[in-house]
C-alpha cells in the first residue's frame, strides 16, 4: 500500500508536477492581465463583429479568441494544479512520517498554484461568481408541458425533453459568468430556431381537400 501510494502517478510524481510553469505554460502574468482586461471590456460585444484595427492586420475576433484560448489555458492549469497539491497531501496525511520530507515541495505546489488562482481571478468578477453560485444552486422549475403553447418545441417526446435539456445547459452557462452573457443567449436563440422551424412546417403543410 505504502509503495503503491509512492510510485506510478502517486507522491513522487505529484511532488514532481505543478511546482513550475511547464513547456505548453508560455504565458506571463502581464499577458494573463491583458488577456482579462481584453475580454472584460469586450463581454457585450457582437461576436460577428470582425472588423480590422486591432494591432494592425489582426482582427478584433482573432485576439478575443486568443484571450478566450489563454483563459482556458489558465484555468484548466490551476484546476489541475488544486488536483495534484490535494493528491499530494492526502497521501502525506496518511504517512504522516512523510510530511517533513514532502513539505518544502508542498509549499513550492502551493505557491505555484497560488499563482494561477491570481490569474484566474482576474477573468472572474466576485459578485457575478456569487450569483453564478446561487443560479447553479437553482431547482428545476416546473411547467405546464401539457399547455397547448409548448406544442411549437414539436412532438410530444421533444416537448417533454427540450425544456428540461435547456434548464440544465443553461444552469451549467450561469455557473461560468466569465464567458460572458452571450452564451446563455445562444441557449435561448437555440430552441427559437427550432420552434421556427416546427412553425415552419405547420404553415406549409397542404390544406386537406374537400370532397364534393
Amino acid at each position: 500500500m505504502f509503495l503503491g501510494a509512492l510510485g506510478g502517478t502517486g507522491l513522487l510524481d505529484q511532488l514532481q508536477s505543478y511546482v513550475e510553469p511547464g513547456e505548453d505554460e508560455c504565458w506571463t502574468d502581464r499577458e494573463a492581465r491583458e488577456a482579462a482586461e481584453l475580454l472584460c471590456t469586450q463581454q457585450d460585444a457582437d461576436p460577428d463583429d470582425d472588423e480590422e484595427g486591432v494591432e494592425g492586420d489582426i482582427s478584433r475576433r482573432k485576439v478575443r479568441e486568443d484571450a478566450e484560448a489563454l483563459r482556458g489555458l489558465i484555468f484548466a492549469h490551476w484546476r489541475g494544479a488544486g488536483r495534484s497539491l490535494h493528491r499530494a497531501r492526502t497521501v502525506v496525511a496518511h504517512f504522516p512520517w512523510l510530511e517533513e520530507w514532502a513539505q518544502p515541495s508542498l509549499t513550492v505546489k502551493t505557491r505555484y498554484l497560488e499563482r494561477l488562482r491570481a490569474q484566474a481571478a482576474r477573468f472572474v468578477d466576485l459578485e457575478e461568481l456569487v450569483v453564478a453560485a446561487a443560479a447553479t444552486a437553482l431547482s428545476a422549475p416546473e411547467l405546464p408541458l401539457g399547455d397547448p403553447a409548448f406544442a411549437v418545441l414539436g412532438g410530444n417526446s421533444r416537448v417533454s425533453r427540450a425544456p428540461a435539456d435547456l434548464w440544465r445547459r443553461w444552469r451549467s452557462a450561469a455557473g461560468r459568468p466569465w464567458e460572458g452573457p452571450g452564451t446563455r443567449a445562444f441557449l435561448s436563440y437555440e430552441i427559437v430556431r427550432g420552434m421556427r422551424s416546427n412553425l415552419g412546417r405547420v404553415t406549409t403543410r397542404p390544406e386537406p381537400r374537400l370532397r364534393v
